[in-house]
């Protein structure tokens, strides 16, 4: 879908909606929401224009057909959110996830706003289709009153940085090969072909420092194990080389895991390797940081996989049903 805007006066019948103007970049409108006549969701919203002689702190009124911008107009100054920089300030990092309208980027550190993390960013559609993982980008991150925004990425190399490609992430129906992983308790166990019992795999390592990340996946497991009417779930170190039986353990107790449903473990670094890329998850080591993503995969008592999850708002009713014998 690609929106247009032109210019109109203020003549003739009263806008759909009201918003200021973040950002006008070279493809991209963004604007800032606050009267909006229940036509837009409250937010942020991106706009495919250029041209429109329009600036960061504009209040514009916006015309919509359908749920599109037909026209803006533009109304004069208004406030913008607190600690904004016009033009934002620029981000350096390589995609390693494009899923539709939003990019995961391992970035660098941002002086003064953020350190090095993963993140992911919504962009529109005609922004996100020419990023592809292992791309390296310089983009601009701007603030606004609803989270840090990512407008005008460009590609300026690309790092295969031996991605794999003999290993491609299971589609539903297949099965994932025989893994064996040692337990929390020193024990092994076996995920995978053979493994006996509908299992949630994911990935998360201790020393994680993103609270949105590794800590939340961990909040959420614990809310799950309680509601489980059969079934494991198996947490798998992307670390193994800090994360030892004994550190999971204790990361399983701080988490209030029962082991009797939850176990952590461990798997020696190619079989991690495969185990990761079967599951769609992307995983990047750079001076001890490490990156990855939100992976959830539910198999059955045959190792097949039932369904994948990409964020940690999976349903969690479903995935009691899905993990029931």
């Amino acid at each position: 879908m690609v929106w247009m805007l032109a210019a109109c006066s203020l003549q003739g019948p009263p806008p759909d909606a009201h918003g200021t103007v973040l950002h006008a970049g070279p493809h991209t409108l963004l604007v800032q929401h606050d009267d909006l006549r229940n036509r837009v969701v409250p937010g942020v919203e991106r706009y495919e224009a250029s041209g429109l002689g329009v600036a960061p702190g504009d209040g514009i009124d916006l015309f919509l057909d359908d749920g599109r911008v037909r026209s803006v107009a533009v109304t004069g100054p208004e406030e913008l959110p607190a600690g904004f920089v016009a033009g934002g300030v620029p981000l350096v990092g390589t995609v390693v996830n494009v899923d539709g309208v939003r990019v995961t980027i391992d970035h660098e550190a941002v002086p003064d706003v953020m350190p090095a993390m993963v993140m992911g960013f919504g962009l529109a559609p005609w922004e996100a289709s020419g990023l592809t993982v292992g791309d390296r980008v310089e983009a601009r991150l701007l603030r606004s009153g609803y989270g840090w925004q990512l407008v005008d990425p460009v590609v300026t190399g690309h790092v295969e940085g031996g991605l794999r490609k003999d290993v491609k992430p299971l589609a539903p129906g297949e099965v994932l090969p025989r893994t064996e992983l040692v337990a929390e308790d020193g024990r092994p166990i076996v995920v995978g072909a053979g493994q006996g019992v509908p299992t949630l795999l994911t990935y998360i390592y201790t020393r994680c420092p993103d609270p949105d990340f590794c800590p939340a996946i961990g909040q959420r497991l614990a809310a799950l194990q309680g509601s489980m009417r059969g079934g494991r779930i198996v947490t798998v170190s992307i670390d193994p080389d800090h994360d030892t039986p004994e550190v999971l353990a204790a990361w399983g107790r701080a988490m209030g895991a029962d082991t009797a449903v939850w176990r952590l473990a461990r798997a020696e670094p190619l079989a991690l390797q495969d185990l990761a890329l079967y599951g769609g998850q992307h995983v990047t080591i750079d001076g001890g940081r490490i990156s990855h993503l939100h992976r959830v995969l539910i198999l059955d008592a045959d190792g097949r996989l039932v369904e994948r999850y990409d964020t940690n708002a999976w349903p969690m009713d479903r995935v009691v049903g899905q993990l029931a014998p």
